[in-house]
């Protein structure tokens, strides 16, 4: 996320304080100065084998917190952290595309929320 390679490691073997002063502003959730984020949306399988999802719980919490507008899409069915590393080519866009797995359900209710977002933006 910060381009300096490393620091991901160090953040895990560490915290958050391993973060550099730089790029601290790419985790509003540990170190604030969240004002002026845009509208979030949050996509976290409970089932994801590497990142607890009670840690999007967390990050959504923290945002609301500094007032961001978040949006949360906590799949019951998403069997792993690549949850759709099994899907195949599946365009979740086109509404006739048969759901082969439960969690692109989760997919298309983060597209539809996108594609909101951007009427909105071309309205304004």
């Amino acid at each position: 996320m910060t381009w300096i390679q490393g620091v991901s490691e160090k953040i895990t073997i560490h915290s958050p304080d391993a973060v550099p002063t730089e790029a601290r502003q790419l985790y509003p959730v540990y170190f604030g100065g969240g004002s002026g984020l845009p509208t979030t949306i949050i996509r976290h399988g409970k089932n994801d084998n590497a990142v607890p999802f009670q840690a999007g719980e967390v990050a959504a919490g923290a945002l609301r917190s500094l007032g961001v507008d978040v949006h949360t899409e906590f799949s019951d069915n998403a069997s792993s952290h690549s949850f759709d590393s099994m899907a195949g080519n599946v365009d979740i866009e086109d509404p006739n595309t048969p759901v082969i797995l439960p969690a692109l359900n989760s997919l298309k209710r983060v597209n539809e929320l996108l594609a909101q977002a951007a009427v909105l933006l071309y309205i304004i």
